[in-house]
């Protein structure tokens, strides 16, 4: 599970919830890290968490570079602290139902659920 975040803070906090369910994690502090990552390993990838905002390229815009390419995730989970979601999370979650959102905070439960959750 790739999970990318550029708060430094967050990501070892999935890291360790999702690696105590046996999962296998890759962690990356910005969206070009993360195509990095996901482009050694194209087919092994099936869910992805990423941050909403970000700098330089947030969530939304990421998920749109992810679908140019070869990888055919089938669970996306967008993380996100604002509790309202803005037009562009809801356009991507009105045309794509393998996206969720995540608000945080989030329990330990509520991230295991939509990240098992297809």
């Amino acid at each position: 599970v790739p999970v990318v975040d550029d708060d430094d803070m967050v990501r070892p906090v999935i890291e360790t919830c999702l690696t105590r369910k046996g999962m296998k994690v890759s962690t990356a502090a910005d969206p070009i890290e993360a195509l990095k990552i996901l482009s050694h390993y194209p087919n092994d990838y099936i869910t992805l968490i990423t941050d909403y905002h970000m700098p330089q390229v947030n969530g939304v815009e990421f998920i749109e570079l992810l679908n140019t390419s070869e990888l055919r995730l089938k669970n996306i989970v967008i993380t996100t602290g604002v509790v309202c979601v803005d037009e562009n999370i809801n356009s991507l979650l009105s045309s794509n139902k393998g996206i969720r959102t995540l608000i945080k905070p989030f329990t330990e439960e509520e991230l295991l659920e939509v990240v098992t959750s297809n």
